[in-house]
């Protein structure tokens, strides 16, 4: 996130292919903006497949016939909602937001209800538990780049493309 931040205040227009471009040659930066778009769409498309199989288990009436179907029906409306403008796709976005934060939310209000001192346990576990949680922390930090492409149109993205990414990155963190 450090790196990218840097990058940005450097090139304020962003993006992967002017990072490569500006900071290699034309060839790195083409390579860098497909390797990244590849990337991006098979990482959505798995948390997709995970999603639809998750709901599948957890309603197995709900769901009939093959699970690819379900997994192409939805990726098919994500691609129809990114085509829409960029004002009607902010409203798409907010929407999701506000879906997200339902469960977050849940899980923090249960916890913190639920909470008992004695449930802390006595000694650290502190690796027990972070190799299941790597891919979807990564996930989540691949999210970050994506502000690259924005930075050309935060006012003075010098100084605050930096800014909004650190302060993302940690928000995500904490």
């Amino acid at each position: 996130m450090l790196t990218i931040s840097a990058l940005i205040r450097l090139h304020p227009a962003g993006g992967f292919y002017v990072f490569g471009q500006k900071e290699i040659n034309s060839f790195v930066g083409y390579l860098s903006t497909w390797s990244y778009f590849v990337a991006k769409l098979a990482s959505a498309s798995l948390m997709i497949h995970i999603a639809v199989s998750l709901v599948n288990q957890i309603f197995p009436h709900m769901l009939a016939g093959s699970l690819l179907w379900y997994d192409l029906l939805i990726l098919t409306l994500f691609i129809f909602l990114n085509m829409l403008n960029m004002r009607t796709g902010s409203r798409i976005q907010f929407g999701f937001l506000g879906f997200k934060l339902i469960p977050v939310l849940f899980v923090i209000a249960a916890g913190l209800y639920y909470f008992t001192p004695g449930q802390v346990p006595t000694f650290p576990n502190l690796w027990e538990g972070i190799p299941s949680s790597l891919p979807l922390v990564l996930y989540a930090a691949m999210g970050f780049e994506a502000l690259c492409a924005l930075s050309g149109k935060i006012e003075n993205a010098e100084k605050n493309g930096p800014r909004s990414i650190t302060i993302s990155f940690l928000t995500v963190m904490v």
